[in-house]
């Protein structure tokens, strides 16, 4: 079974999916990390030099790449669900599961020169309403992680690990 991970950049996909990986034995790929390895470049640098548009065609390719590997979890970038062609096929060949983080908590994670520097949409939002202008994106594609088959809320949930696992389990 393959499990995607969805939700809002800085929501925790990689991390929590390389716990969740340990604690089912499954394996873990990070979209973003393995489309830097196969294009040996970064992902701010294809943003940059292709554009939004060329980019999700490329991550849409190497997607399709984890469909020969089974016991997967995939952390999947923050907007590879936007592409409604990945959704549907995510949905088909696997589990998709959205990791529901508040706002507040996200700001917080995202709102250094660190996070800006190496997320090209933040990049492109950097400086007056840099908030506003991510609240902004944060409601947009929260109507389209909606659409996941299973909704993680994640605000004060002191083990989400569990709670994920206990929720794939009654789905496997």
């Amino acid at each position: 079974m393959r499990i995607f991970l969805n939700g809002f950049m800085g929501s925790g996909k990689t991390t929590i999916g390389k716990q969740l990986a340990v604690q089912m034995n499954y394996y873990f790929v990070d979209l973003d990390n393995y489309i830097e390895e196969k294009t040996f470049s970064k992902i701010n640098l294809l943003f940059k030099q292709f554009g939004e548009t060329e980019f999700r065609k490329i991550e849409h390719e190497y997607l399709l790449d984890l469909a020969v590997y089974d016991n997967m979890i995939v952390a999947c970038g923050g907007g590879t669900i936007t592409d409604l062609v990945n959704e549907k096929w995510m949905n088909q060949n696997g589990i998709t599961v959205f990791l529901k983080q508040n706002f507040e908590t996200i700001f917080k994670r995202l709102n250094n020169k660190e996070q800006i520097g190496k997320r090209p949409l933040l990049k492109a939002m950097e400086g007056k309403d840099f908030e506003s202008k991510l609240l902004q994106l944060f409601e947009q594609r929260q109507k389209l992680y909606e659409k996941c088959q299973l909704i993680i809320d994640l605000k004060g949930n002191a083990n989400p690990i569990e709670l994920i696992e206990s929720e794939l389990k009654k789905r496997l």
